[in-house]
């Protein structure tokens, strides 16, 4: 198993007490100590946690019979883009506070998401699902896991979205 961070230097500060010295500038709507979903173009991702492999691959016959076939490879790429807002600097920089390994970017995200479905109005774990008790146990382990982070500033100036996280920005359903 192969894994690789990439960093896209040209957005990311670093990490550093000291904000850069810009005046403030349209991001005057992040809070400090809110998540957010922040997107920027394709192979512009500033943080990337990239795993390859080799994996079994099935075949089903005519009869139905389950047939191995030759291993196949795969390469996984995990983009991190929930992002918490520690600080607003000046301009488009603001800390960021995310995880420390790359390998922690699907938890941080599960996290998010466990968070944001649990806090909705509308949750979309309904009460006459007989599972529902299991997945909400499922949920809240989720939104409870801890892991180690870092803080980073990051130059917001090319993203392309940034959307404080909820159902509607995570793609499954809506916070009305």
């Amino acid at each position: 198993m192969t894994l690789l961070l990439v960093c896209n230097s040209l957005s990311v500060f670093g990490e550093s007490p000291i904000a850069p010295d810009f005046q403030p500038g349209e991001l005057s709507f992040l809070k400090p100590g809110h998540a957010y979903i922040v997107r920027f173009s394709s192979g512009r991702e500033l943080f990337e946690h990239t795993e390859t492999g080799m994996t079994e691959t099935f075949t089903r016959t005519p009869s139905g019979k389950k047939e191995n076939v030759e291993p196949r490879r795969y390469k996984m790429s995990i983009p991190l883009r929930i992002f918490k807002v520690v600080e607003r600097g000046g301009g488009p920089w603001v800390l960021m506070e995310h995880p420390s390994s790359s390998e922690d970017y699907a938890r941080w995200s599960g996290k998010h998401r466990a968070i944001a479905i649990l806090s909705s109005k509308q949750s979309p774990v309904s009460e006459d699902d007989p599972d529902a008790q299991d997945r909400l146990k499922r949920l809240r382990e989720a939104a409870a896991r801890n892991m180690p982070t870092t803080q980073t500033w990051i130059n917001l100036d090319h993203a392309i979205t940034i959307a404080e996280v909820s159902l509607r920005s995570l793609g499954i359903g809506s916070d009305d």
